[in-house]
């Protein structure tokens, strides 16, 4: 008699239940209701959808919630082109983005 294997998913340290159904049954995390997609059309336009409150807003800086972090996009004469239901649109010389956490203050660089 040929006993059957269970099919067992093993959770990664610090996976929460969203980053385990993604992995697991291979979706898109932005596909996710109230998940973030950041879209980047060269170095002159990009659109956050998902996003939150802008925090900073000046002609160099452009600073917003993204759930328990902060997207802080560096550039030259940025503007927020548009902000309608947590999508906004931002246009100027685009220099870097970062993820930062707000606990902590450190910067992950993209």
């Amino acid at each position: 008699m040929k006993k059957s294997k269970k099919n067992v998913t093993v959770m990664h340290e610090g996976e929460g239940w969203r980053e385990r159904m993604n992995r697991v049954l291979d979706i898109p995390p932005d596909l996710w209701p109230r998940g973030t997609l950041i879209e980047i059309r060269g170095q002159e336009a990009m659109r956050v959808q998902g996003g939150g409150k802008i925090l900073v807003y000046t002609p160099e800086r452009i600073c917003m919630e993204l759930g328990d972090r902060v997207l802080a996009i560096q550039g030259c004469r940025l503007i927020c082109t548009s902000y309608y239901v947590g999508s906004i649109g931002i246009e100027g010389k685009i220099e870097s983005v970062a993820f930062v956490e707000k606990e902590s203050g450190k910067e992950e660089r993209t």
